[in-house]
């Protein structure tokens, strides 16, 4: 029994001898240099930040915080050698001491210690918690600054939920100081510009009676390039009326391209509309996008001028479009940087009224467009462009003089040319010399392939088409209501056309079968060319 007591008495010593053997350790340890110094006290709201100068003894581990709170309690608060300075760095240690709810004055005791307990000297300090109502002067310390298009937001965190005043000033492009106030008890941001250099900017914070404010901090803004933000976009004018039912002119604005603005249906041309931008930025290009919403609508934009100006009564032409309608997109003006609030736009249009779906701003050329990805898809290369002419594809050519089903009086108002006979025996030009141009297509000589309509074209305008269908060829089954209407672009360059017709061959009861015939009608006046090759049936993809 005395054996075993002895050995227990062995084990605690040596466990003993373990618990004081710690990193910082050296040998019995060193009771020299164990003292802090330059002990420092900083009011803060609802705390007090304590810093120092550490022992120079290579065992200084921590020092121990002590003071009496409030209700008369002693709080200690163990602060390592780890909680290093951020200002000053290695050697040198800042703590918080937390939960002040009043503004009294208190004192701290600090006490340090190595890692074998050995004491230096206490180091005595007060300090007076922060009343709330300073909480500004911290706002400008917390201050960061993001980069935004001609402009930055700039935010701020109002840690302690007190009202306050920030204050943020600026140079904009036109050399105009500019000062923006945001009053609030969080955190909060501001959207700055416009401006295309880096710009300083100051901030200043407030107490929320306005007599009190913080020093100012200067932080530098670096402005980006791109889409000028649509949200503060606004309709200053328009012509043209309001058709309605959804589709008004800021459905030009709403950053929805499947929405249509659409004018009244009896809008004299040419039509304008101006944007206000909200404030001047440096602008570069426009961008707009054809209306989706309906493939067979008429009245497409046509030739396109787009104006600016600072005060949306002096006006400076930057740039001018043609509209090809056979693209939704791909619609883009680009010019050399101008400063202007505002960007007009006038064109003309075919028919009676117009629409479009989208119109965004830009500050800089070379910066890629909202739309850009659906605009390189549409110039993806289509196996339908291809222009060789396949013997043995039965293409769609207009009935002749010459063949037997023709009769005297079935061309009105257009005149047919085989343009290219020995290359292209499907290429024909058709030329309009008054309204309501018509003529029948020759009957199928075989079942068509199927229900998609496809040709290459070249047209002077932009024109409504229609197919009227003949059931077992021209003139059967003509009545009014038999017509599907659809439409060509005016280009100078061949463009393929095709469309499903799927849908209008079960409505009308056409069933594509040999011998079955169209009438074909282009547009719906005189001076009109529209050259048409390798018209065919295709199936359905």
């Amino acid at each position: 029994m005395k054996k075993y007591i002895y050995m227990m008495m062995i084990a605690c010593a040596a466990i003993f001898a373990s618990c004081n053997d710690d990193t910082h350790g050296r040998g019995e340890g060193s009771s020299e240099n164990v003292d802090l110094s330059n002990l420092t006290a900083e009011g803060r709201i609802g705390q007090v930040v304590l810093k120092w100068q550490n022992p120079t003894n290579p065992d200084y581990y921590y020092s121990m915080v002590e003071f009496v709170n409030a209700a008369g309690e002693t709080v200690k608060q163990k602060v390592s050698v780890y909680s290093e300075d951020k200002d000053k760095g290695t050697g040198y240690t800042s703590a918080k001491i937390l939960g002040f709810e009043d503004t009294n004055n208190y004192e701290f005791i600090v006490t340090p210690y190595t890692s074998y307990g050995i004491a230096g000297k206490s180091e005595t300090v007060s300090c007076k918690p922060e009343d709330a109502q300073f909480a500004y002067k911290y706002i400008p310390e917390t201050v960061t600054v993001e980069s935004a298009v001609e402009g930055a937001v700039v935010k701020w965190v109002n840690e302690y939920e007190i009202p306050v005043t920030v204050k943020v000033s600026f140079k904009n492009l036109m050399g105009e100081t500019v000062v923006k106030e945001v009053k609030g008890n969080s955190d909060g941001s501001l959207t700055i510009g416009a401006f295309v250099d880096p710009t300083e900017v100051t901030v200043i914070a407030s107490n929320a009676a306005g007599t009190a404010s913080s020093e100012p901090v200067v932080v530098v803004a670096e402005p980006a390039k791109g889409e000028i933000p649509r949200v503060n976009y606004s309709i200053a004018d328009y012509s043209g009326g309001i058709l309605g039912g959804g589709m008004e002119i800021e459905k030009l604005i709403d950053g929805n391209w499947q929405t249509t603005w659409h004018s009244s249906t009896s809008a004299a041309g040419p039509l304008h509309f101006t944007v206000d931008l909200s404030t001047v930025y440096q602008v570069s290009m426009v961008e707009f996008v054809k209306r989706t919403d309906d493939p067979n609508a008429s009245g497409y934009p046509e030739h396109m001028e787009v104006f600016t100006s600072l005060d949306n009564s002096t006006f400076t032409k930057v740039g001018e479009h043609e509209f090809d309608a056979s693209y939704v997109f791909n619609h883009v003006v680009a010019f050399e940087p101008v400063n202007a609030r505002y960007v007009k736009v006038t064109f003309t249009h075919s028919g009676s009224w117009s629409h479009l779906a989208e119109f965004v701003a830009y500050s800089h050329k070379d910066v890629t467009t909202r739309y850009a990805e659906q605009a390189a898809a549409e110039l993806v290369p289509d196996p339908d462009d291809d222009d060789t002419y396949y013997p043995e594809t039965e293409y769609l050519r207009p009935m002749l003089p010459s063949d037997s089903w023709y009769q005297a009086g079935w061309y009105n108002n257009v005149k047919v040319t085989h343009s290219n006979p020995e290359e292209d025996p499907s290429e024909y030009t058709y030329e309009t010399t008054g309204g309501d141009s018509w003529l029948p297509l020759a009957p199928l000589e075989n079942d068509a392939a199927g229900p998609k309509l496809i040709f290459r074209y070249t047209s002077t305008g932009n024109l409504m088409c229609e197919f009227f269908w003949c059931k077992g060829g021209f003139p059967n089954n003509l009545a009014g209501g038999r017509e599907t209407p659809f439409n060509i672009s005016k280009t100078d360059k061949w463009k393929t056309f095709k469309m499903d017709m799927s849908g209008a061959w079960s409505t009308h009861g056409w069933p594509g079968k040999k011998g079955d015939g169209v009438r074909f009608d282009i547009g719906d006046g005189a001076d009109q060319k529209v050259v048409v090759k390798l018209m065919r049936w295709a199936p359905k993809d």
